[in-house]
């Protein structure tokens, strides 16, 4: 059984879900950067680094291995053996017969999403079976699901006519206000609201959020976002679940995060601040506040419709938030199910914009001819064609590059691994362009510009380059 999901953080959380109901036998994640996450989960818990890399070895090792009969992992460990990596054989030997459940169908990219329904259509001639999930999936991505699976699915949805179901479909959870005016522009209702409830502010860039913590910071504020380096992540990841489920003392009255927490951790605030986003993300964003139906009224969902198109375009297509805007219900109304379902489809009525929906459609060619015209074993350079799906690069602040020395000087690698940061392709490009990137001769990137703990990577802010050599 093989459950599929986007997030190294939702896959971590979901493999100890299933641990307790199946034993630890029987369950491991599978991601790219799986031993570095269970060296630090033992290394918490043994305090000694041999130790813990020998149990973080055997486990990782293991995972690899038709061993464990449940996998939780990233689609990319199913859509590698498509492109024959190494030990594809064995990976396609794993997959025949096997049950998938595809979770947060709905928050992939378009080209992700081409690889993964290639991928599917592919293993059900292999006698796959699969569950896939998705609470905000838009009609066009339903239709083309079913048309990879030869349009045999079974939709399982609630039923409006059962009484317990039909209080789920209708209990309104929130309730939307709509400004007219930017994020940045909210901090003192933030602050209002924060002094009696826990309080989720999203953003859509890094720097955005960034700029928001240092206006809000202060005891029970956090940062969360992609620009961390994996070990300050991971602490902070953990930090927050602890505090929100009462397992630690500490105050947290404001999270400001980016699209990270949409589909990785499982949290619930009581009030929401965010830049408008696409429906469904706005949805997603949503689901973090007032999650479990906990409170007696509709949790508040500020919505700010101002923002800088010019930088958002990168991130979403326009014609997605204007069609977010134009459906959206008028602002004060409370939001259920029925009508976040309707505000979904009026949304993506039109489907994917054509950018997108090339995308879709080039990844899908991608994967039909590695299988038809390239999978062999032997095959040189196609782990650079796999690894040119990934839009990131991982370089190292110069503000750690001591350590990282340190801990390299001291055989301690997935210590200094744990300091590197993962950035889009594009930034590393112009970070190069501008003489802010040295390479160190064991192939890591060194960046120089500002990294704290507190705010992550900021490129804006260039630290003076190093003249040695690397």
């Amino acid at each position: 059984m093989f459950y599929v999901l986007p997030t190294h953080a939702s896959i971590h959380a979901m493999t100890e879900t299933l641990k307790g109901l199946f034993g630890a036998e029987a369950v491991t994640p599978v991601h790219s950067r799986v031993q570095s996450a269970l060296f630090t989960r033992y290394f918490e818990e043994f305090g000694e680094y041999e130790e813990a890399l020998h149990f973080a070895t055997e486990e990782a090792q293991l995972a690899k291995l038709v061993h464990k009969p449940l996998k939780v992992l990233t689609p990319f460990q199913i859509v590698k053996w498509f492109f024959g990596l190494k030990r594809f054989e064995i990976g396609f030997t794993e997959l025949v017969g096997g049950l998938f459940i595809f979770d947060e169908i709905h928050a992939y990219d378009a080209h992700t999403a081409g690889l993964i329904m290639e991928s599917i259509k592919l293993i059900r001639d292999m006698g796959g079976r699969f569950l896939i999930m998705s609470a905000t999936i838009p009609d066009f991505l339903f239709d083309k699901l079913t048309k990879y699976l030869d349009h045999d699915v079974t939709h399982i949805e609630l039923d409006p006519t059962d009484k317990e179901e039909n209080r789920l479909l209708t209990k309104p959870r929130h309730r939307i206000f709509l400004h007219d005016a930017k994020l940045e522009d909210m901090v003192e209702p933030i602050k209002k609201y924060a002094r009696q409830r826990k309080v989720l502010v999203i953003a859509n860039r890094v720097g955005q959020a960034q700029n928001l913590y240092r206006k809000l910071a202060g005891p029970g504020v956090y940062l969360l976002h992609s620009r961390f380096s994996h070990g300050d992540r991971n602490q902070k990841e953990r930090k927050i679940l602890q505090i929100l489920r009462k397992q630690s003392a500490e105050a947290l009255q404001i999270l400001i995060a980016t699209q990270v927490i949409e589909v990785s951790l499982d949290v619930s605030f009581e009030v929401l601040f965010t830049e408008v986003a696409p429906t469904d993300d706005l949805l997603q964003r949503m689901g973090r506040v007032n999650r479990y139906g906990e409170m007696e009224k509709p949790a508040e969902v500020h919505i700010c419709l101002s923002y800088d198109a010019d930088k958002v375009s990168a991130i979403y297509p326009q014609r997605l938030i204007q069609s977010t805007i134009s459906a959206a219900p008028p602002s004060g109304d409370t939001v259920n199910f029925l009508q976040a379902a309707t505000w979904l489809k009026d949304t993506y009525r039109e489907g994917w914009p054509d950018k997108e929906e090339n995308a879709f459609q080039e990844a899908a060619t991608l994967c039909q001819n590695l299988v038809k015209n390239h999978l062999r074993p032997l095959r040189r350079g196609v782990e650079d064609e796999f690894f040119d799906l990934f839009q990131t690069f991982e370089v190292l602040p110069s503000a750690r590059l001591a350590e990282y020395e340190s801990l390299s000087a001291e055989g301690k690698l997935l210590q200094a691994d744990n300091l590197l940061v993962p950035i889009r392709s594009g930034l590393w490009h112009k970070l190069r362009r501008d003489g802010l990137t040295n390479r160190r001769t064991d192939g890591v990137d060194v960046v120089w510009v500002k990294y704290t703990s507190d705010l992550g990577l900021v490129p804006e802010e260039p630290d003076e380059p190093g003249t040695r050599i690397l």
